[in-house]
């Protein structure tokens, strides 16, 4: 593993309840990439765990630095991959959900700052009604090889 493609430490993560190891929703392996030249949508990968034993329901993503966020799955089918958007994600009991490059991911458009390599990102999980986690980590320079 290069050190580009390093896991980026979890700086913060919190909880309706707490930042601990028995909230319901966590999330590890998080990295936010800045966006190709010319471009302005933001792409996160992460993993979520439900450490609970009931489904978890992620309802939506916010962002305070982005207008909108998108979860988007890619599929494929023809020969060609399509990008379609997610409107909510069920996390099954005791399980975790991946965002990776590829597969599942998060898109951050319309931001409402200039960002640069090393300012934070917060994502914001929406679930069970009126909980969720809050996550931030570095937005990291693009790899060549994802432009």
């Amino acid at each position: 593993m290069t050190p580009a493609r390093a896991s980026v430490p979890l700086l913060l993560v919190l909880a309706a309840c707490g930042a601990d190891d028995s909230a319901p929703l966590t999330a590890s392996d998080v990295s936010v990439f800045a966006p190709p030249p010319g471009q302005e949508a933001v792409a996160a990968y992460l993993t979520l765990h439900n450490n609970s034993s009931t489904p978890l329901l992620i309802a939506r993503v916010t962002s305070p630095e982005f207008a909108q966020v998108q979860m988007h799955a890619m599929l494929s089918g023809d020969g060609m991959a399509v990008m379609t958007p997610l409107d909510a994600i069920t996390v099954a009991e005791d399980s975790e959900v991946e965002f990776a490059a590829g597969t599942r991911h998060l898109m951050l458009t319309e931001p409402m700052q200039s960002l640069a390599p090393g300012d934070e990102v917060t994502l914001e999980f929406h679930y069970g009604g009126d909980r969720s986690l809050v996550v931030q980590a570095p937005l990291q320079p693009r790899l060549p090889a994802d432009e």
